[in-house]
């Protein structure tokens, strides 16, 4: 089951992300995750979650929304695409439990910076332990 805030908090993002304020209200929609665009192309921050179950996410996220073409776990890199979107995810060990999230996209050449919000939002999605009640 769809959940229809989801879609609400997407559009008021994305809103917020083309006036150049979505980074820190991503950032709280995450549960506090330190989130910031990097450049026109690349969104980043850091996860209080451990690198294998980050790098595991990734990897689902982009096997369910397209395909990966490349990966190095020693390196933390991910290549693939999303259609005519190539993307490219890298992760770095900050501490035992932090990982340095970002994701780049691109398409055509041009930055696609929704594609990239997109993709990085899934993966901490994934990666979050579920609730017990």
């Amino acid at each position: 089951m769809k959940k229809p805030w989801l879609a609400c908090a997407f559009m008021c993002v994305y809103c917020l992300v083309v006036s150049g304020c979505g980074p820190l209200l991503l950032g709280a929609a995450l549960g506090g995750v330190g989130v910031y665009a990097a450049s026109k192309d690349t969104i980043a921050g850091e996860t209080d979650l451990p690198f294998d179950r980050v790098w595991d996410s990734a990897l689902t996220a982009m096997k369910y929304r397209g395909s990966v073409a490349k990966q190095d776990f020693d390196q933390g890199t991910i290549e693939g695409s999303e259609g005519k979107t190539k993307v490219l995810i890298k992760l770095e060990h900050l501490t035992a439990a932090t990982t340095r999230l970002t994701v780049s996209a691109r398409q055509y050449k041009m930055p696609n910076l929704e594609a990239a919000q997109q993709i990085y939002t899934k993966i901490l999605e994934e990666a979050k332990p579920p609730v017990q009640h």
